[in-house]
């Protein structure tokens, strides 16, 4: 069964490189792969809650809780410093693209493996209080 790969990915046998996200299953409506390869967080933001983290879905937008207030751009660094924590990248590769003065916001993540794209896929069912990994406690 030769062929294409499947996704327009490269064929690794050659040694070209696969596209970054083309490891994952489909993801959810909150996240997407740019062309360049980064990953879109799509955010509907809560400011002035009592902890930070995910807290489900808002429409096709991951909801961001975030202790700090809407502003000076503190929520904004707030949501950066989550996101980046959550997808073990730095927080200097992550930053806001869309959105800075809106509830609405789009974050662009660079360099962020396939196996953490398919565990921020995960967010809306996990609880993201401090670390983005543990588990909902019902």
């Amino acid at each position: 069964m030769g062929g294409k790969p499947a996704n327009g990915a490269k064929d690794r046998r050659n040694g070209s490189r696969q596209a970054p996200g083309a490891g994952v299953p489909a993801l959810p409506p909150f996240l997407s792969i740019a062309p360049d390869g980064s990953l879109r967080i799509r955010v509907h933001a809560v400011p002035r809650a009592s902890s930070t983290g995910a807290a489900g879905m808002q429409g096709a937008s991951l909801k961001v809780r975030v202790q700090a207030p809407p502003e000076d751009g503190r929520a904004n660094a707030a949501i950066v410093a989550w996101a980046a924590g959550a997808l073990g990248a730095a927080k200097r590769d992550v930053s806001v693209a869309a959105g800075f003065s809106s509830r609405e916001k789009i974050l662009v993540a660079r360099g962020v493996p396939d196996a953490a794209i398919a565990a921020a896929a995960l967010w809306p069912d996990f609880n993201q209080q401090t670390d983005g990994l543990s588990p909902e406690r019902k």
